[in-house]
């Protein structure tokens, strides 16, 4: 911005006839001379060819110098070397005539070297003849008034530039309707919503309904300044209706007279850590169900095998062969129980510490199907279970694999319905086997999480619930063995589906 000396227009009267000499402050009257001197402002007299002739007190003030030091000299000498060019150009239109008057801004240099930002009005003053005989000018320093309004823009950029750029949501609103003035980049991803949108909307609409009557007696209580600023965790609807949590804090935004312009709003986007604190619950739940299945799943076998046990040492001859053979069977078949949730157990164990390791050989998987199947024929339940005839050979763990398909087999046993079906199959780049049941199947909202840990999808009467380790580890065995574990519900009945390489791939 520029500006020049600022001249005061001086009644003609008071000057005298220019042509039979120059004026000075001695041709004024005297009312003239004092408001000439005394004024608040800057004032000047100069020739036509730019020089002063006369500068009052305000003036040589304002720009470092003493009284009269600055006559005689020429304006440029004071002027900011950026502003000369224009101010030039103010003269030469002035002395032409092609400007009556001339007011602007331009940079003067004080004696101590920084910058004073002057508003300068010029004005040419003519002899009785009409003829120009020199300019009078005003110079008002805005030079405060320049750097606030500097600041203020600089501030203003800073705070857009935060805006912007801020990983916070931020808005601004209305205090009169809550409606949305500007949302930055943040808080439209936050909300799910374009800042077009949002600015039809009010913080209302994109409130959670269970919690609009907290943030609204929130919002009245910051624009009535009963609290200088509001902090709060909210819900907020999505625009594709999911819900977003987040730590909310509001504060009035006041102009330069303290009036409420608007409210501000951040919002910090804490929609993960409440979904983890969500599964951190379920899961210590679930751990804790865990812990009382694990021990019930435990308790059962070992209080039929210690008592059993019992009964064949103290009173041996008291018992008839067929009984003492049931319940060698029923310890048998109990210890085999304690056996398999024991090694679940261990394998989750091991899985977790990554030390787990697995053998690749070829593996018959309907050999080991039937090898299970015949291991459960004793506690079938009237469950029918068919093994199909087709055959299949994989690269595995034997081992590992009746783990996985005595899990797949005693789940569709525990859930399933009174027909399972087991079918073993190959191509030359994989091996399969899968376990059909035609149960009700995993309810559709929890079939994303039935390999997960400690999750049970039934709780099915008169049947011990499960540890919930099971498929858990059978999935994890199937990707150590290089395959997978699936699980899908189609045409009424559920599928486990075991995928191993093929042993046509070994070699």
């Amino acid at each position: 911005m520029t500006s020049d000396w600022a001249v005061v227009g001086l009644p003609s009267r008071a000057i005298g006839n220019s042509k039979q000499h120059s004026p000075s402050l001695t041709d004024l009257d005297e009312p003239f001379r004092s408001a000439f001197n005394h004024v608040s402002i800057g004032m000047a007299l100069t020739s036509t060819s730019g020089h002063f002739i006369a500068t009052n007190r305000a003036l040589c003030e304002m720009l470092g110098y003493s009284e009269g030091e600055l006559d005689g000299s020429h304006f440029l000498d004071i002027t900011h070397p950026d502003d000369e060019g224009d101010s030039q150009d103010k003269l030469r239109l002035l002395v032409s005539g092609e400007l009556e008057s001339a007011q602007w801004e331009k940079q003067y240099l004080h004696t101590d070297g920084h910058l004073v930002l002057i508003r300068l009005r010029v004005a040419p003053v003519k002899n009785p003849d009409g003829e120009l005989d020199h300019f009078v000018a005003e110079m008002e320093d805005i030079t405060a008034q320049w750097e606030a309004t500097a600041a203020l823009k600089a501030s203003e950029e800073q705070f857009r530039q935060v805006f912007e750029t801020a990983a916070a949501g931020m808005a601004l609103v209305s205090i009169e309707n809550g409606r949305f003035l500007r949302v930055n980049p943040a808080g439209c991803e936050l909300l799910g919503y374009g800042e077009q949108d949002l600015l039809s909307m009010t913080i209302q609409d994109v409130t959670d309904p269970e919690d609009r009557a907290e943030s609204l007696d929130r919002f009245r209580s910051v624009v009535s300044g009963e609290t200088p600023s509001s902090r709060a965790q909210l819900r907020y609807l999505r625009g594709d209706g999911s819900t977003a949590h987040g730590i909310v804090s509001t504060a009035l935004v006041r102009g330069h007279d303290e009036q409420p312009l608007h409210m501000v709003a951040c919002v910090i986007d804490i929609s993960e850590q409440i979904e983890a604190e969500d599964r951190l619950v379920e899961l210590l739940e679930s751990k804790d169900q865990f812990i009382a299945t694990v021990s019930h799943e435990l308790r059962t076998p070992l209080t039929a095998v210690v008592g059993f046990a019992r009964l064949l040492r103290d009173e041996p001859t008291s018992l008839s062969p067929p009984e003492r053979m049931e319940m060698i069977q029923s310890i048998s078949k109990q210890s085999g129980d304690l056996s398999n949730i024991v090694e679940d157990l261990l394998v989750a164990a091991r899985v977790d510490n990554d030390t787990l390791t697995v053998a690749r050989v070829p593996v018959d998987i309907r050999a080991q199907a039937a090898q299970v199947i015949e291991a459960r024929d004793h506690e079938t339940g009237g469950v029918e279970i068919e093994l199909a005839d087709q055959s299949a050979r994989a690269l595995g763990d034997p081992a590992r694999v009746r783990q996985i398909l005595r899990n797949l087999i005693s789940n569709a046993h525990r859930y399933g319905g009174d027909k399972v079906k087991v079918t073993a199959s190959s191509t030359n780049s994989s091996a399969r086997v899968t376990v059909t049941d035609n149960g009700p199947g995993v309810p559709e909202g929890q079939r994303d999480r039935i390999f997960e840990p400690y999750q049970r999808a039934h709780e099915s009467e008169g049947i011990t619930a499960s540890i919930g380790l099971g498929l858990t580890v059978s999935l994890q065995l199937a990707r150590l063995m290089g395959g997978d574990l699936t699980y899908r519900f189609e045409e009424g009945q559920s599928i486990f589906e075991l995928v191993l390489p093929s042993a046509a791939m070994d070699g």
